[in-house]
């Protein structure tokens, strides 16, 4: 009897050790799943940190309306963003810092790298890389808000894919708007029409007819044709600065308010011009150009344009064609837009057109663009 009971002691303490081992198991188990969620959650924080940080320098940048990415933004971080951690939500921070020239796509007069570094509770840590580029908003680019754009007609082309005004392209010969040997091999497309509220956005596709929606084309926006928000120059970025920019940049050289009757041709692709209206203007003859024609109120083209570079007008853009042919290569910005078209009238986004408007200007970037994520990398 005496050894029965000693072996039920044992066992019944080996069967107590073993729910010990259990409970301690359980416990340990239950505490690492809570260490696992943590760090998720601490991870997350950390990496939607790095992201708010990207989002704000841009923000910022953008705001700053720069003419070059490496004197105006890179070389004026301290100032304009500084290096200083920000807080997002109580212990969740972010630090932004460029890198100029951009280590993957070189050219520092567009083009930056940033590093976005997030952290929260637990010493969790996120990496954000992004590289950032200055391009245009759209072919056409609306900055004002409350538009009332109206389009008639169907002889009209508005254009995001990036065209070559070199060799047989361009828009003095007729050629290059929505012809595939033109595109550029080397360019991206953007959007056809850029605004800046999806409530514009809404109003332009809802001027358009269903017929309408493939002559509007260029980078997919989620829309039936090519027209999607930016964030842009603001119209005061566009009188205040861009304008101003450009003018001081042609100096003495400005050609304002020339007859545009008959059919004169201003500038060259080798030797562009600035042109300056420092009013409306209906262009009524046959006019072509090279550069940047600013208008200081309402553009009306009832005659026939063959534009390359930039036009840039603080009023609506009116093309009423009778017969005419109207053809601007490179980029449009513009308050409004109304189109009623028996000719026919294209805007065809220009990479090379605008280059060679840049040039008016050493070293400096006179055409409205905006700031934007080209690529980036997490870790």
């Amino acid at each position: 009897m005496k050894n029965s009971a000693g072996s039920s002691m044992v066992f019944t303490l080996l069967i107590l050790f073993a729910l010990m081992a259990l409970g301690v198991a359980g416990l340990s188990g239950a505490a690492s799943s809570l260490q696992i969620s943590n760090n998720y959650r601490t991870g997350t924080q950390a990496l939607e940190a790095a992201e708010a940080g990207v989002i704000h320098s841009v923000k910022v940048m953008n705001n700053a309306a720069p003419a070059r990415m490496d004197t105006d933004i890179y070389n004026n971080w301290n100032s304009l963003y500084g290096t200083s951690a920000r807080t997002l939500i109580s212990s969740v921070t972010y630090a932004v810092t460029p890198t100029s020239p951009d280590p993957l796509r070189g050219a520092p007069r567009t083009n930056m790298q940033i590093t976005s570094v997030g952290t929260a509770p637990g010493q969790s840590s996120r990496t954000i890389v992004a590289h950032v580029m200055m391009t245009p908003c759209g072919a056409i680019d609306m900055p004002s808000s409350g538009l009332s754009t109206t389009f008639n007609g169907n002889r009209f082309l508005i254009d995001g894919n990036d065209y070559l005004v070199t060799g047989s392209c361009g828009a003095g010969n007729g050629n290059g708007n929505g012809n595939s040997s033109c595109l550029n091999p080397a360019g991206s497309a953007i959007l056809g029409i850029s605004t800046r509220t999806t409530s514009d956005v809404t109003g332009i596709v809802g001027s358009l007819s269903s017929g309408q929606y493939d002559n509007v084309v260029g980078l997919s926006a989620d829309q039936p044709a090519s027209v999607g928000t930016c964030q842009g120059p603001t119209p005061s970025d566009i009188s205040n600065t861009y304008e101003p920019r450009i003018l001081a940049a042609a100096g003495g050289s400005v050609i304002n308010n020339p007859a545009v009757n008959g059919s004169p041709t201003f500038g060259s692709l080798n030797s562009p011009i600035v042109m300056h209206f420092d009013s409306s203007i209906d262009i009524r003859g046959n006019v072509t150009g090279y550069g940047i024609l600013v208008v200081d109120g309402g553009l009306t083209v009832s005659g026939s344009l063959a534009w390359t570079g930039l036009v840039l007008v603080n009023g609506t853009t009116q093309f009423t064609n009778i017969n005419g042919n109207s053809t601007i290569m490179g980029a449009l910005t513009t308050t409004d837009l109304n189109l009623n078209v028996n000719g026919s009238a294209s805007v065809s986004y220009s990479s090379q057109a605008l280059d060679i408007a840049n040039g008016i200007a050493a070293n400096q970037n006179l055409v409205p663009k905006h700031v934007g994520v080209v690529a980036w990398s997490q870790s």
